[in-house]
């Protein structure tokens, strides 16, 4: 595991750093603290007026899962470029840590990666 993560991950409890996710679709994944919430857009926000996200949900996660979610937003930081946006795209990807963000490439390894992992968490 790279130094800088080991450092990060054992700075969190002592700074509240809140982790966000914000899908192509407006989708919002928060998770601060041990909790992982998800709000889905609604249809009248959403680009077409009729796609929703969902219900949504709030889910206490135990210290596994909170330090593999927290792993998997640290690794947007060291993205290859050709896996990141310079400029926000349809169906692009941000990922929100603290005061930092990356914008994440459509259909990425990187965004089905963080997708897949933030979707288990979804009540089916």
């Amino acid at each position: 595991m790279n130094f800088f993560y080991l450092i990060l991950l054992f700075t969190f409890p002592l700074f509240a750093v809140t982790f966000e996710y914000i899908d192509g679709n407006g989708n919002q994944y928060i998770l601060k603290d041990d909790i992982l919430e998800y709000i889905p857009i609604q249809p009248e926000y959403s680009s077409s007026g009729f796609y929703s996200g969902g219900e949504p949900f709030s889910e206490k996660l135990n210290p596994k899962q909170k330090q593999a979610l927290e792993k998997l937003f640290l690794e947007s930081k060291s993205l290859p470029e050709s896996q990141k946006e310079l400029y926000h795209k349809k169906g692009s990807g941000l990922v929100v840590i603290g005061q930092t963000s990356v914008l994440v490439k459509q259909n990425s390894s990187y965004q089905k990666k963080l997708e897949l992992e933030l979707n288990k968490f979804k009540k089916k």
